[in-house]
């Protein structure tokens, strides 16, 4: 009979992780060593927590030091999972989409707090597709449509609309195209936006997480970094009914901008919204008759 190798404990492991991605200057690094050990394990967190002597296999352990390679080199642990947390839904995500970030739940919650949306809500940029399949799951009742000029970023964004049974038109277009609104079954109660708006000259002080690994072409705003905005206070007027919003997730830094240039374009009701840490993070605008 073969002799079987002894296991190492859970405690043992998840330590070892923890101190390897401390040592990485990875934070938190217990955390992300626990959900590391859920995503090869499949047990839960409480469950580590309540039986850590509990013995890990070997071929777990394996699969666990690639993940944590992986980690090392600073790609993202939703990468690595593949999958994010966002508005109490789990998303599938890969390198081909934005990572959904908490600030942009923002959005989603000044979309259901709207009176109506009668005539349906207009995600352009829709990436992974976090914002109108949240949308959607809240209120079956609104229609939605989302855009994106990536195929791959759209195939993630039908295949989580499809998991988590949310009924989205999607269509593949560039938002910047003058001719959008003749392709979309407009108009619309609400046109929302989450668009590239780092500019290039920032990129060395992003974390290499993000600047590494996450899609160039969702992050940086080349050449102008309001270019989409620009574009947006302009398209957006045909694009939605008379008293239709435009929400705008933005640059911490660029609120008073994207505020002035929305006013100079003729919007009515323009407001600028903090995030919970206080940084300005979304405006949002009224389309007069």
């Amino acid at each position: 009979m073969m002799e079987r190798k002894p296991q190492t404990t859970t405690r043992a492991v998840l330590d070892a992780a923890a101190d390897r991605l401390r040592a990485a200057g990875i934070e938190p690094a217990r955390r992300e060593a626990e959900w590391l050990i859920e995503h090869v394990t499949g047990r839960s967190r409480l469950d580590l927590m309540t039986h850590p002597d509990a013995g890990v296999e070997a071929e777990v352990c394996e699969r666990l030091e690639s993940l944590l390679q992986r980690r090392l080199t600073r790609e993202p642990l939703q990468y690595l999972t593949g999958e994010a947390g966002f508005f109490g839904h789990v998303f599938l995500v890969t390198p081909d989409v934005l990572i959904p970030r908490p600030e942009t739940e923002l959005l989603v919650e000044w979309i259901l707090g709207r009176e109506s949306l009668d005539h349906g809500v207009l995600d352009l940029g829709t990436g992974s597709g976090c914002i109108p399949v949240s949308v959607r799951l809240a209120r079956p009742d609104v229609a939605c449509t989302a855009v994106d000029v990536d195929g791959k970023a759209l195939a993630v964004a039908r295949e989580n609309a499809a998991r988590l049974g949310a009924d989205i038109r999607f269509v593949e277009a560039d938002m910047l195209d003058g001719g959008l609104a003749d392709r979309l079954a407009g108009p619309f109660s609400v046109v929302v936006s989450n668009p590239p708006y780092i500019g290039r000259e920032e990129q060395s002080s992003l974390q290499p997480e993000v600047v590494e690994h996450e899609p160039h072409r969702a992050l940086f705003a080349e050449g102008d970094a309001l270019r989409f905005y620009r574009h947006l206070a302009h398209a957006a007027v045909d694009l939605l009914v008379d008293g239709g919003w435009i929400c705008l997730e933005i640059h911490a830094d660029r609120g008073a901008e994207v505020v002035a240039l929305l006013q100079e374009s003729g919007w009515e009701g323009v407001r600028l919204h903090q995030d919970l840490a206080g940084r300005d993070r979304m405006v949002c605008a009224r389309r007069g008759p």
